[in-house]
């Protein structure tokens, strides 16, 4: 836990904004270029497991290959005393898990931010990179409405090596596409799968799938998701 003032590098800790699977992220100042950053910082216990710490390098690498509007941005990856920090773009708004807890979302709005996530993966699996953790709380709606994706942590880059074993799962269960639950590769279909799901869960106000464990996995296997009307008549 980092505190108000502290520093890293040339970055300024400001305050606490949540906590992620790899780091808790913080609002950040760089001095150099007088603006607000995003810090992202290692949990100090992952710093000493080698597969984390490659895994938070490639999230940085992942990023940096990518240059386009519906994709946070990355300034910079910072070690220093201890701590592992990924610097990037500070966006104002919320996530689109906290944007959904709102309620269902018109067309209009569902099918903008869905299109916009379609052309931030389209840029990321143009250079080789697939996300493989899509879900509402890794996308962030500003405060402009539009889509950023965001942790790359999990994102598998073509040209790298394999840090898991063949069939490992990677991301959540919930809006895993079939194939990658069978134990094949995952590919961009697998991340467009997870938009899909998505925008059904935008419209719907539920995902298609409810239940958790074996059952989620089971269904989405094996099952047939329901017709979006038969869910939510009203749409």
């Amino acid at each position: 836990v980092l505190s108000p003032g502290q520093t890293i590098g040339r970055f300024e800790v400001r305050a606490p904004v949540g906590q992620g699977g790899m780091g808790a992220v913080y609002v950040g100042f760089d001095p150099s270029l007088n603006r607000q950053v995003a810090l992202k910082v290692m949990h100090e216990d992952l710093t000493k497991d080698p597969v984390a710490v490659e895994r938070f390098r490639r999230e940085a690498l992942a990023l940096a290959k990518l240059s386009h509007p519906g994709v946070v941005q990355v300034y910079d990856l910072v070690e220093s005393e201890g701590h592992l920090v990924l610097v990037m773009e500070h966006l104002a708004g919320q996530s689109l898990r906290q944007r959904m807890g709102a309620g269902r979302m018109d067309a209009s709005e569902a099918v903008n931010l869905a299109r916009e996530l379609l052309a931030a993966l389209d840029a990321a699996h143009g250079v080789g990179v697939l996300h493989r953790d899509l879900k509402p709380a890794n996308v962030f709606v500003t405060e402009r409405g539009e889509a950023k994706l965001l942790d790359f942590g999990v994102a598998r880059l073509a040209d790298a090596t394999r840090l898991t074993e063949t069939g490992e799962l990677l991301g959540t269960v919930r809006y895993m596409a079939p194939e990658l639950l069978r134990g094949e590769e995952p590919s961009a279909r697998s991340d467009v799968y997870a938009v899909g799901f998505i925008l059904f869960e935008m419209r719907a106000g539920r995902p298609p799938y409810e239940g958790t464990g074996i059952d989620l996995v089971i269904q989405i296997r094996t099952g047939r998701p329901p017709r979006l009307g038969d869910v939510a008549p009203q749409v």
